[in-house]
């Protein structure tokens, strides 16, 4: 799926009775020349938000906008040295690493090398999420509207998630994920 088609389908879904926050568009003009270098440009070029959307629920995610991807590098691929002044750190984190959103303090980014979206936990713990953006967000639309839907947002008994609400993600994760992948998505957003 072309990831202008999924942007479409998770602009219809988000906002799910005010558990979502913020609001963002689809420049949606077939007419444009498309000049993006991967998809993560593209993310940026079709979709217009100038404030963080905020994912709500189970799949809890704050996506940067554009004009803060720099500030999002902080403590990533930018740390504080022992003067407090800023400088890339290229031995736990890769330049072409680009976090866009984040969970919990926990990185969500783009790998510009591959194409694919990965969790860090604390630059210790690594979990490929996708093998591209597109199927990141597809799969990410699709939980969140099993999420309002079918579960009405009680997806677990006040500790855990619920086994059957897991089942129902791992039968989304499979429609575009391999194995490893869906259960790096189940380790990084379930612990």
């Amino acid at each position: 799926m072309m990831l202008i088609e999924v942007l479409r389908k998770m602009n219809d879904i988000f906002g799910r009775n005010k558990t979502d926050l913020g609001t963002f568009s689809i420049i949606d003009d077939t007419t444009k020349d498309v000049d993006c270098a991967d998809e993560l440009e593209q993310f940026y070029f079709f979709s217009v938000f100038d404030e963080v959307l905020i994912i709500g629920g189970e799949f809890f995610l704050i996506i940067q906008p554009k004009e803060k991807i720099d500030k999002a590098q902080e403590g990533w691929y930018r740390i504080l040295n022992n003067e407090g002044e800023w400088q890339t750190d290229n031995i736990k984190w890769n330049k072409d690493w680009i976090v866009f959103a984040n969970r919990n303090d926990d990185a969500v980014y783009f790998n510009k090398a591959d194409g694919g979206v990965y969790g860090s936990v604390n630059k210790r713990h690594f979990f490929h999420l996708s093998s591209s953006l597109a199927d990141f967000f597809f799969i990410l639309s699709e939980c969140m509207k099993m999420e309002e839907e079918k579960y009405k947002f009680s997806t677990s008994d006040e500790e855990e998630p619920l086994e059957e609400f897991i089942n129902d993600t791992r039968n989304i994760l499979g429609q575009c994920l391999n194995a490893k992948q869906t259960e790096d998505f189940i380790s990084f957003f379930f612990g």
